[in-house]
């Protein structure tokens, strides 16, 4: 709402009339926050120059919704762009694409598009002038289906990782989560993590001796590892960073606890698991329906 607020067309007027209109806008991250798109646009383009350029960037989310990452839908974010979606986007606004590139991330990767106003003219062309500035209806459907498709899973997901993670309680021993921020704190909550973890482990002074919301764990440091005799740390955090946590905590190795991560772009990642936690499931379902 703050976003909203800062920046419509009202508001980029009083700009405009002290310090005139601009050849370039920078719009970093900040799309994806807005609540009413078409008020937002008609702020930017009351700032722009006629022939001016607008830089846009926002993260893409078209890996996290393909690889199931449910941890990606936090924050205030509102707009949950794909490159189609976001190209799309313009012409609804009335501009032009002028360059388009996705930049690679581990996380998620970054949209940037640079864009123009299309000319007031043509809207009050012919129809195959306007054709250009048209959405793709086709490919905006794929997008509809690719989302509703991320929702579905949801529900079979979250039932899945439940299952290991009792199992493991039940077989194995204690099991913990390695990063309390906001991550974390999502996925322990929708995914009903709560009662299969002892702690949530995090090193920074500030945390230590807290509690997560909602779940109320606790969050001790990474020496409860050890302390508390954890057989299973989940990571929560950026896999850039992963190696260097473990290569922190040998002794936990050593001891045969073993690090997993939620995140699907880890190479530890337990989705790598779930088929054969199904397998599993079925198989024991099978057991327990020719014994009744």
């Amino acid at each position: 709402e703050a976003v909203q607020e800062a920046l419509n067309e009202e508001q980029a007027r009083k700009v405009t009339q002290n310090k005139g209109k601009f050849d370039l806008l920078i719009v970093r991250h900040i799309l994806e926050h807005v609540y009413n798109f078409h008020q937002f646009m008609a702020g930017i383009k009351e700032l722009l120059k006629p022939e001016g350029y607008v830089l846009f960037e926002v993260p893409d989310y078209s890996r996290n919704f393909e690889n199931l990452d449910y941890s990606s839908i936090w924050e205030e974010h509102v707009v949950y762009f794909t490159p189609e979606t976001f190209k799309n986007s313009f012409g609804l606004a009335g501009f032009s694409v002028e360059y388009f590139r996705s930049y690679p991330y581990t996380m998620e990767d970054c949209l940037v598009a640079i864009v123009r106003k299309v000319p007031e003219s043509n809207y009050r062309d012919t129809s195959e002038k306007l054709e250009k500035y048209r959405f793709d209806q086709e490919k905006i459907e794929r997008e509809k289906e690719r989302a509703l498709r991320f929702f579905e899973l949801f529900p079979p997901l979250r039932e899945s990782l439940r299952y290991f993670l009792s199992t493991y309680l039940k077989e194995k021993g204690k099991i913990a989560v390695f990063g309390a921020g906001h991550t974390a704190d999502l996925l322990i909550n929708v995914m009903g993590l709560q009662d299969y973890l002892t702690c949530v482990i995090d090193d920074n002074e500030n945390k230590k001796k807290l509690f997560m919301p909602g779940s109320k764990l606790p969050i001790r440091s990474s020496s409860a590892l050890i302390e508390e005799n954890i057989k299973l740390c989940l990571f929560c955090l950026n896999p850039d960073v992963e190696e260097k946590i473990k290569a922190r905590n040998d002794n936990f190795l050593e001891r045969r606890g073993e690090f997993l991560s939620f995140s699907p772009a880890s190479k530890y990642s337990l989705l790598n698991h779930f088929k054969e936690i199904q397998e599993k499931k079925i198989e024991s379902n099978s057991n327990n329906n020719f014994s009744e």
